[in-house]
């Protein structure tokens, strides 16, 4: 099975974009530019638990020990605390002990707290050991499943859990059987219902939704996948530091010399001017 091409069939032209990988070390940023690493340098000092791109652009890092904003020179502390999990529009973040808060006038607003370790945070979603929770005006509400690793709500909402990758239609519907660790949905894609292109892994394998199915991808690393995004390019980074880019469905890799690998957020070049 192949990895789908966004629909602009100008890809060779690569506009260039920056990838940030979030690891043990903290944050690096990566410049890629006609399908080759440009440049790439560490620019935050922290143990990285997560990472997304807040609502304005920038790069939010979820940390041991706080939620960093980027700045124009430095990444900035937000007062949080320790922090495991970062994402969704507003911005929110989950502390250790399972207490959500939104990034609303530059302070953190309290939403609620879940019982289970919290893992991942896309849009209103939340994913926990307990299952998904969703975000309401009247606070948060199970919505189903149980160890839930991963969550990704653009077009179809899709759970990556221990027993499977669900689909969220009449209900959570699987969608592939498995121990799944991570999903992503290129959002730039997709639309209300309609999901064209999305990645999941299991701790040994990737698989690809091409618009019609899931099937498994197979790439050039065997250490498990940690973080996917989509720009000119498919974008993914490997548990032992390996970044990986598909361009037509031919891989690269470059090894970054970095490990305990957890995130991976891609920039688009338009953010980036």
């Amino acid at each position: 099975m192949t990895d789908p091409e966004p629909d602009d069939p100008d890809v060779a032209a690569d506009p260039g974009v920056e990838v940030f990988v979030g690891s043990k070390h903290g944050v690096t940023a990566i410049e890629v530019r006609h399908r080759e690493v440009r440049d790439y340098a560490l620019v935050h000092d922290c143990t990285t638990r997560d990472l997304a791109r807040s609502p304005d652009g920038r790069v939010a890092v979820a940390a041991s020990t706080d939620v960093f904003l980027e700045g124009e020179e430095e990444y900035e502390a937000t007062g949080f605390g320790p922090a495991v999990a970062v994402g969704g529009d507003p911005l929110h973040a989950a502390a250790p002990d399972g207490t959500i808060a939104a990034w609303r006038d530059e302070d953190w607003n309290p939403v609620g707290t879940l019982a289970g370790d919290v893992n991942a945070i896309d849009d209103d979603l939340i994913a926990t050991d307990e299952g998904v929770f969703r975000m309401t005006d009247g606070g948060i509400q199970h919505v189903g499943l149980e160890r839930v690793a991963d969550v990704s709500t653009a077009g179809v909402p899709h759970a990556a859990t221990d027993r499977g990758l669900f689909t969220l239609g009449a209900g959570w519907m699987t969608a592939v059987e498995g121990e799944f660790s991570l999903v992503e949905a290129d959002a730039t894609t997709a639309e209300a219902g309609v999901l064209r292109r999305a990645h999941a892994a299991t701790p040994d394998q990737l698989y690809v939704y091409d618009g019609e199915a899931w099937g498994p991808w197979h790439i050039p690393v065997d250490a498990p996948v940690t973080g996917i995004g989509y720009g000119s390019a498919v974008f993914a980074v490997s548990a032992d530091g390996t970044l990986i880019t598909a361009y037509e469905g031919e891989w690269q890799t470059r090894h970054l010399g970095l490990s305990g690998v957890t995130a991976l957020v891609v920039r688009p070049p338009e953010e980036n001017a």
